[in-house]
């Protein structure tokens, strides 16, 4: 088997002369500059309310788990998975904020993590 992050780097190193060191603060070519890059995610939400024993484990090393689910006072009914993106303007640099909010509805603005 070869590992996932091998078959990345070389396919993004022969289409596109991306090294496996390049970061999404790095220059960009220019006719990408001041572009915007939004890659879509899902953020795993079951509810505190109705989820019953369904939770997140983001970690569950030996004697140590920490789990986390996903309460909201303005919003009853939270799905399971919930639209988010990554938003990223091309060339601004590392330290540049998001020009957009990572939620991508509304509804997921008032959520918070139970851990």
């Amino acid at each position: 088997d070869v590992p996932f992050g091998l078959v990345n780097s070389v396919v993004l190193l022969s289409t596109a002369d991306l090294q496996p060191t390049a970061t999404l603060g790095d220059p960009v070519n220019s006719w990408a500059e001041s572009k915007w890059w939004l890659p879509s995610v899902s953020i795993a939400t079951p509810a505190v309310h109705n989820s019953g024993h369904l939770q997140v484990t983001v970690l569950n090393e030996r004697s140590t788990v920490v789990s986390y689910q996903v309460k909201s006072k303005m919003h009853s009914d939270i799905p399971l998975y919930t639209p988010a993106k990554f938003s990223i303007c091309l060339g601004d640099g590392a330290h540049k904020p998001a020009p957009l909010p990572f939620c991508a509805t509304a509804e997921c603005f008032g959520y918070q993590q139970e851990y």
